[in-house]
Order: C-alpha cells, then sequence, then structure tokens
C-alpha cells in the first residue's frame, strides 16, 4: 500500500483523505503503526484534513502493538481538530490499554463513553467486563453483563466469566451465583 501511494504521488495521481486513509488502513493491518503516524505528517504537509476515520485507523493501527500513549495523543489530536469520538475511536483506545493491562483506564474511557452518549456495543462491554474482572470491580461488571442483556447484545462466555473472576477476586459469591443463574 506504502509502494502504491508512493507511485500515485510521483505519477501526479490526485489523492484525498479516502486515499490516505487507506494506505492507514493498510498499515495498521501490517503491524506499521510507526509509518501510520508519519502518515498524519504527510497529510499535514498536503493540506489533507484530517477526518474521523483517518484517527481511528491511526489509533487501530497503535493499538495493534500496545501503543497507548500514542493512541491517547491522536485522540488529543482528534478533539483538537473538533472530530467526535465513536465506538470505533473508544474501541480501539480501550483495547490498547487491556493490551497493556490497564484496567483502571480502560473503565475510565468507558464512562468518558458514556458521559459523550457514544453508544457501546458489544465488543466495548466486553472489554469493561474483562477489566472489571482483573480489577475486582464486580458490581460494576454485573450491571454491565445486565447492560448487555438489556439491549439484547450477544454476551460471550468470556464476559460472564470475567464477571465471574471479578466476583471471585472480592469473595462476592452471591454476584457470582446471580450470573451463573442467568447463563
Amino acid at each position: 500500500a506504502i509502494r502504491l501511494f508512493s507511485m500515485m504521488v510521483q505519477w501526479h495521481v490526485e489523492t484525498n483523505v479516502i486515499t490516505y486513509n487507506s494506505t492507514l488502513s493498510a498499515c495498521e493491518k501490517g503491524g506499521e503503526w510507526q509509518i501510520a503516524l508519519q502518515f498524519f505528517s504527510v497529510m499535514a504537509k498536503n493540506r489533507v484534513d484530517f477526518d474521523r476515520i483517518t484517527f481511528n485507523a491511526g489509533i487501530s493501527a497503535c493499538e495493534t502493538h500496545g501503543m497507548w500513549a500514542q493512541a491517547l495523543q491522536l485522540c488529543r489530536v482528534m478533539k483538537q481538530c473538533k472530530l467526535q469520538s465513536n465506538t470505533i475511536t473508544l474501541n480501539a483506545m480501550m483495547s490498547t490499554c487491556q493490551n497493556r493491562g490497564n484496567w483502571e483506564m480502560i473503565l475510565q474511557l468507558y464512562s468518558v463513553m458514556t458521559q459523550l452518549n457514544v453508544e457501546p456495543d458489544a465488543i466495548t462491554l466486553g472489554i469493561a467486563i474483562d477489566a472489571c474482572g482483573k480489577g475486582g470491580e464486580w458490581q460494576v461488571a454485573l450491571q454491565l453483563v445486565r447492560l448487555m442483556t438489556q439491549n439484547e447484545m450477544e454476551s460471550d462466555t468470556l464476559a460472564y466469566n470475567a464477571s465471574m473472576i471479578a466476583c471471585e477476586r472480592v469473595g462476592a459469591w452471591e454476584g457470582a451465583l446471580r450470573l451463573f443463574s442467568v447463563m
């Protein structure tokens, strides 16, 4: 993708945000997070406007390699550009933190998500429930499982297991029994 992009520039083929976003996505899929971040500078130099897809691709590229600080910086720049985060943005950020074992940050991001009125999906709740399991936040885990059920999201075994682990860590056996009864 990078080679093709370079050839387009050499041949004076017009590039736009879609071209850049496609290249960024290819970098993400190829594990080239550093090149993806360099493309932001190239876009700025060429006066190509960033959009939400641009940032989501960059954050996802960072997420793949657990580069949470770089992903967080992209979120800050995204906000400066007055672009609203969406479920994809925040899921990628949460996943980056999950890869680093940073469950506190995941729960903070989930809180931000609700403050921004961004609709969580099954991925969001699965990551947050896993974070609760690691942090022993069994009551929050149970609330999230309940939310999955209320919104008719497919809750998987991992979500239930993470919730039960959270209950087990703090000796909340009644919470684990409640979960087991709804499985």
